[in-house]
Parts: structure tokens; C-alpha cells; sequence
């Protein structure tokens, strides 16, 4: 997206460039005015419509990170959670004992 931007930005820069070399012959300006005039607009909206893609876009990969961060830490919680659960055993004498869990580690 802002290959094209730049692309297109570097069209209307080349053609305010022949507009300019254009003013050194009074005729070719009067006769290609309009034509360049619209192919600047052309441009212009171009860009325009480029940067609201990108703003769309944009706006789009942070709400994939906002959720992935959300994953993430609601992932961390349950790891908490796993890490300091007890389980209870009975032992030889009939007694139930508390026994913790080994932690689990996550791979990242």
C-alpha cells in the first residue's frame, strides 16, 4: 500500500515536472492544460483513495494485535491458574495430603 502511495505520488511530482517544461512553450501549455490539470486530479485522488486503504487496513492490524494481546494474557492466566493448583492424594495412613502440581511452562 504505501509502495503505491509513493508510486503515485512520484507520478504527480513528474507531472507538475512536464507542466513546468511545459511553461517554456506557451502553445503545448495552452493546448495540454486541461489534459494535465486532470491527470494531476487523477493522481491526487489516487493517493487519496490509497491512504484511506491504508488507513482501513491499518486500523484492521491493530485490532488483530488487540485480540492477540488479549489471547495472550488470558493464555498467561490459565498458566497461572494450572501453576498453583493443588491436588490431594491419600496417603499410606489414610490421611488426604495436599500435593502441588508441577508447573507447566509454555513454549513461546
Amino acid at each position: 500500500m504505501e509502495e503505491a502511495i509513493a508510486r503515485t505520488e512520484k507520478e504527480v511530482a513528474d507531472a507538475r515536472t512536464k507542466l513546468q517544461y511545459q511553461l517554456v512553450v506557451p502553445d503545448t501549455l495552452v493546448a495540454q492544460t486541461d489534459a494535465v490539470k486532470a491527470e494531476i486530479a487523477d493522481l491526487e485522488a489516487k493517493i487519496q483513495q490509497y491512504r484511506q486503504q491504508s488507513d482501513v487496513l491499518k486500523a484492521q492490524a491493530d485490532d488483530y494485535y488487540a485480540q492477540a494481546n488479549q489471547y495472550r494474557q488470558q493464555q498467561q492466566h490459565h498458566t497461572n491458574i494450572a501453576n498453583n493448583a493443588w491436588i490431594t492424594r491419600k496417603g499410606r495412613s489414610g490421611r488426604w495430603y495436599n500435593v502441588q502440581l508441577p508447573e507447566i511452562h509454555l513454549r513461546n
